[in-house]
């Protein structure tokens, strides 16, 4: 018994030896495929950053070829910034979130590597891609070629308040800044305390507002053509902020955000999704906000904002932030952030993000499908459509701005605006100064850039 228990146990032993071996041989044989890895930093926080961070899990989970690994950096400033530094250290990611305004400053960089050459090289045809109207000519070249890929884009709207509106005899969103200001009136002699709710933005208020007046912010197609393109906007400038203005005296306008450095607490959009306030203008990517913080018996509804009287309306424009993919990176991570890359214009992806945000989808395919499941017509997504309206009124894409330094701009806008609505400044030396020191800003860009060419 005990031979035969010790030539068992030799046995055994030779048979785990066996499977051991084999295994190992197995593991040299057919090693385990690694996946190709790339690295995204975004730039959106919050709510909106954990959506990006599902869109991440969802592309890794399609497919078994790449891996991308998503790393927040709490906002567009921030996340450019860093990445910026980081390829001067030779450590920038393989792809950043940035946003439009910094279009330019991306392009003449030298630093990243164009996505429609990105994705040429790798095999994948964006010419195959039914973008929305003005997608690729607000975030590609002058000649259309796009640089960044579009990501989470926007473009303004008009939240209103139909029962105080109802209330107050006003049968539809008003279609003229003129009758806004009428209807702003009668709605604060029906009762109405804040009839007009908001946070005053160039984005808004100069950049959008002349593109839908077809009126330019700039000279050279709005700086599209040449890096000498100087700010040119008095007349409609002048003529809106004055009604901005008249608005703000008589109570019609309530500021919510900062004015002269002073914040009221709350924001426009947070007045307005309260039942406080009946009017309020913003991005159609707050519509999931408002919806969020709205009371479900808050009866509210989404138009297309006004424009002045005496001008024929045009298309607002597409506007957000792109991805934008850095030079630098070894070979195989161009595989995976093209790929990436394509995922992201696909419907099942666009329809995915538009679900859960309240950006616009990228591509036709995704609106149409999005329109024949029904989703426009869902009381958490009603009046998202309008911001596809808004920007495909007709067949000629509307272009934004393609300005040095328009982020400074931006705020300059807003100095000189709170200026003119506390009442230190008049509305007509108000508008030459936003004008004066944009144009400092902009001869400062071409300085930099000087001899540059622009793509």
């Amino acid at each position: 018994m005990k031979i035969f228990k010790i030539e068992m146990e030799k046995k055994m032993f030779k048979f785990r030896l066996v499977i051991i071996l084999s295994s190992m041989l197995l593991i040299l044989v057919s090693p385990v495929q690694a996946k190709t890895k790339a690295t995204f930093w975004y730039a959106l926080t919050g709510y909106l950053g954990d959506q990006v961070e599902i869109v991440c899990d969802r592309f890794n989970e399609s497919q078994s070829d790449f891996e991308i690994t998503c790393v927040g950096k709490g906002g567009y400033a921030a996340a450019v910034q860093s990445a910026i530094a980081a390829y001067r250290a030779g450590r920038q990611p393989t792809i950043v979130q940035a946003s439009g305004s910094d279009t330019l400053t991306l392009m003449l960089s030298g630093a990243f590597y164009p996505v429609y050459q990105l994705m040429a090289d790798q095999g994948h045809d964006l010419e195959a891609v039914s973008f929305i109207n003005g997608v690729v000519e607000n975030f590609g070249s002058g000649k259309g070629y796009l640089y960044g890929m579009p990501f989470n884009v926007s473009t303004p709207v008009m939240y209103y308040n139909v029962s105080m509106f109802r209330k107050a005899g006003i049968e539809r969103p008003p279609e003229t800044w003129e009758q806004f200001e009428k209807d702003m009136q009668t709605l604060r002699s029906s009762g109405v305390d804040c009839p007009y709710a908001e946070s005053p933005h160039a984005w808004t208020h100069l950049a959008q507002l002349h593109a839908m007046h077809n009126s330019p912010v700039a000279t050279k197609n709005n700086g599209f053509e040449s890096l000498d393109a100087r700010y040119d906007f008095q007349a409609l400038q002048i003529e809106h902020i004055e009604l901005l203005k008249r608005m703000h005296d008589k109570k019609l306008m309530h500021i919510y955000g900062p004015l002269m450095g002073k914040s009221s607490g709350i924001s426009a959009r947070e007045a307005f999704a309260s039942g406080r306030c009946a009017v309020s203008t913003s991005s159609i990517a707050g519509h999931a906000t408002v919806y969020s913080l709205a009371d479900p018996t808050l009866d509210w509804a989404v138009a297309k904002m006004p424009v002045h009287e005496n001008y024929k309306r045009h298309n607002s424009y597409v506007d957000g932030a792109a991805l934008w993919v850095f030079k630098g990176r070894p070979d195989e991570e161009y595989d995976a952030a093209a790929a990436f890359l394509k995922y992201l214009t696909s419907t099942d992806a666009q329809k995915f993000w538009a679900s859960v945000t309240g950006y616009m989808p990228l591509t036709l395919d995704a609106y149409e499908s999005l329109k024949a499941d029904g989703f426009y017509t869902k009381p958490e997504y009603a009046g998202r459509d309008v911001a596809i309206e808004s920007v495909g009124i007709s067949n000629l894409p509307t272009r934004g701005v393609r300005l040095g330094n328009f982020n400074q701009m931006q705020s300059i806008w807003k100095e000189e605006l709170d200026r003119i609505i506390t009442g230190r400044k008049e509305v007509r030396t108000g508008v030459s100064d936003m004008i004066r020191r944009g144009n400092v800003l902009l001869e400062d860009f071409e300085q930099t850039y000087k001899g540059a060419t622009l793509p």
